[in-house]
């Protein structure tokens, strides 16, 4: 070091350890060093002079000045260059390297970073155990990564935070921008995992795991992964889709959604959308069927013939009600409110009459037994016809009015056994003069019916008209109803009656119930077959008083009459 002591020394003056360093000029040009043995020559100045252009740095190069552009001195600017004579501007201190070799080594060291105070504010050292080691000094303090001078790139904060985008991290790793993207990629197996917020995709490859790749594919999960939630976060099922409104729609498909067997390999059935409908499907193989589970019970099933059985998995018909104990409920409805287009074979229960009936085709008719029950009458329609002396008829039995259509009556419904309700009546032992009578009135008297009791509709020359019924009133009248009576249950059927109007000589008054009297007009009491005598005909093809009074025919014209058999 220099020092007064150095500048004092003689030439040849002592040179030891504790003045190794000093600088001795020794008046005769020399600048001489203490290498702490002997005095080395640092300058000539009589056999040298600075080396190189302005700036240069002088170096001993072999005993002589030496100089180069590689170290450099700004000594305008305050600025150092090392491998460039042309040091940055605002920079201290500039070191520029060639191709791949360092520009600059610190062995055994770090670089500190200081602020115009000297205050160191970080260190950038390293070695061979830790590599490279980037710190900021101030325990607040982040560490920055910008480009173009002053644009921000990343950042790691204090707490070790990790911002991309962003100069303000609040998890280890955020990307924060406009389209802020992640991807990472591995080439070697062609597997990568990228993060697009912009798009609402998380993705991954090779066993895919993606959460809307695209538009189209919605959610891709890698295979062999675990439950999945859609809605939830805590799936209990293989694919488990929430949502909290009841009417919300939870899952769309545009396809059909296929159901295989416990080995993938095959396809036990298919639920499929179609222009017609909701289409559900078994497989095509012959044993494919159709199961309905309800509370874990079968309760209906289909085979492969199409045959559904309710309660049994060995439907014996298009539908199987076999197995079940209970009953079957018909669609209920009245007289009028039969379908306006019917099918035959459709069935239903008829609320007016009080019991079910079907479409034969051409008619409703009603289910019926063979006859009347106990306690009920019949009210039938006669094959014949008579003319108002109903005495001339050949099975009057020689009576004559009233006494002489009760005959005939009796004659015909125990002639004519095919009728409705013919069996049971005959074994009740009803068809006999006592309970035989026509419906009639003969200006003195009316045969009447029972009171309160139910009479069953039938056809002497047609048995499979009848079954249906009305009911008398607590007098004996009826039919207390607005029903026509030419359909199939009453006197109608295959074999119809015609353009027959039946004989009653009643009066009218009510369209709903016959009276007990006599209309003016009785064939002179069904003895007269006259062209200039009248009687009382009926309409049974109305629904009102035109059932029993509706007009009145010479006596000579030939008609039908009601017959009824009381219980």
């Amino acid at each position: 070091m220099l020092g007064p002591s150095a500048w004092a020394q003689t030439a040849g003056g002592s040179c030891v350890g504790t003045n190794k360093g000093n600088i001795w000029g020794n008046g005769g040009g020399l600048l001489l060093n203490c290498n702490g043995a002997t005095w080395d020559t640092m300058i000539n100045a009589a056999a040298n002079t600075a080396s190189g252009s302005t700036g240069y740095v002088q170096f001993n190069d072999a005993g002589t000045f030496g100089g180069d552009s590689n170290l450099f001195w700004d000594n305008t600017n305050k600025r150092l260059g090392i491998g460039t004579s042309a040091p940055q501007a605002g920079k201290s201190l500039t070191v520029n390297g060639a191709g791949w070799m360092s520009s600059l080594v610190v062995n055994g060291g770090g670089i500190d970073m200081a602020n115009g105070t000297m205050s160191r504010i970080g260190t950038i050292s390293g070695t061979l155990a830790s590599g490279i080691v980037i710190d900021a000094n101030n325990a607040s303090a982040p560490i920055i990564f910008q480009t173009g001078g002053t644009t921000e790139r990343a950042r790691f904060d204090s707490s070790g935070n990790l911002g991309l985008g962003t100069s303000a991290p609040s998890q280890a790793l955020e990307v924060y921008g406009s389209t802020p993207t992640l991807q990472i990629t591995a080439t070697a197996n062609s597997r990568n995992i990228q993060i697009s917020p912009s798009s609402g995709s998380i993705e991954s490859s090779n066993s895919y795991l993606s959460l809307n790749r695209s538009s189209s594919q919605g959610v891709t999960l890698v295979q062999g992964g675990g439950y999945v939630g859609i809605g939830t976060a805590s799936p209990s099922a293989v694919l488990h889709v929430y949502s909290s409104g009841g009417n919300t729609e939870a899952i769309r498909t545009q396809g059909y959604v296929s159901f295989y067997d416990s080995t993938n390999a095959t396809r036990n059935g298919y639920i499929q959308a179609t222009a017609q409908g909701l289409k559900i499907a078994g497989n095509t193989n012959a044993s494919s069927n159709l199961q309905f589970f309800t509370n874990n019970v079968l309760t209906m099933y289909m085979d492969a013939n199409n045959k559904v059985g309710i309660g049994s998995t060995t439907p014996v018909a298009s539908l199987d009600l076999s197995q079940k104990t209970d009953a079957v409920a018909l669609p209920s409805g009245t007289t009028a409110q039969q379908p306006a287009s019917p099918v035959a074979g459709m069935i239903r229960y008829n609320s007016t009459l009080g019991k079910p009936e079907y479409y034969s085709g051409s008619a409703w008719l009603p289910f019926k037994a063979s006859g009347a029950p106990a306690g009920a009458g019949d009210f039938v329609l006669t094959t014949a016809k008579y003319s108002g002396d109903l005495g001339s008829a050949a099975n009057a039995g020689g009576n004559t009015g009233i006494a002489a259509g009760n005959a005939i009556c009796l004659n015909e419904l125990t002639t004519n056994t095919g009728w409705w309700g013919y069996a049971s009546a005959n074994a009740a032992g009803l068809l006999n003069a006592s309970h035989v009578f026509a419906f009639l009135c003969d200006g003195t008297t009316c045969n009447n019916l029972t009171a309160s009791t139910n009479y069953y509709f039938a056809n002497t020359n047609d048995s499979t008209a009848g079954g249906a019924y009305f009911t008398t009133d607590a007098s004996g009248l009826g039919p207390n109803d607005s029903n026509a009576w030419v359909l199939g249950s009453y006197f109608a059927g295959a074999g119809t009656f015609g353009n027959s109007n039946p004989w009653t000589g009643r009066a009218g008054a009510s369209n709903t119930v016959w009276p007990n009297s006599s209309s003016t007009s009785n064939c002179s009491g069904w003895t007269s077959s006259s062209s200039g005598v009248s009687g009382t005909i009926s309409q049974p093809g109305f629904s009102d008083l035109h059932r029993w009074t509706a007009a009145t025919v010479a006596c000579s014209t030939t008609e039908r009459l009601y017959c009824y058999v009381n219980p």
